[in-house]
């Protein structure tokens, strides 16, 4: 099966703000496990969320992610609120996660537009 979405990891230096990758500022260079490892020791497995929230403090900040869901019950729809991840992060990154989601966005537009268009040309 082919897939729609390139996946994309970036970093970036949390002290500079810079991209790390050291490519055009337009089209960061997309980083993958092959160049860099990512270990997980702690068996942790990738998890679904549909929504988020934030709270924050003067020296950081914490996003819950949350799965919002409603299973048919005998008296209406039960509704379903699950915490998935808490993440807690310093204020520093948040310029940097602002541009990594940016980006994000961006190739997710043109992905789009690019699959709409070969839609509408039967291809």
């Amino acid at each position: 099966m082919k897939r729609l979405f390139k996946p994309i990891f970036l970093e970036y230096d949390s002290c500079t703000m810079e991209n790390s990758a050291k490519s055009d500022p337009q089209l960061p260079e997309t980083l993958t496990p092959d160049v860099i490892p990512v270990s997980n020791p702690n068996n942790l497995s990738t998890s679904y969320a549909n929504h988020f929230g934030a709270s924050a403090t003067i020296a950081d900040f914490t996003m819950f992610f949350l799965e919002l869901n409603q299973i048919p019950g005998p008296n209406g729809p039960i509704h379903k609120q699950e915490l998935k991840a808490a993440i807690t992060l310093p204020m520093v990154t948040i310029p940097s996660i602002i541009q990594v989601l940016q980006q994000i966005f961006r190739n997710n537009q043109a992905q789009l537009a690019e699959m709409k268009k070969q839609m509408e040309s039967g291809q």
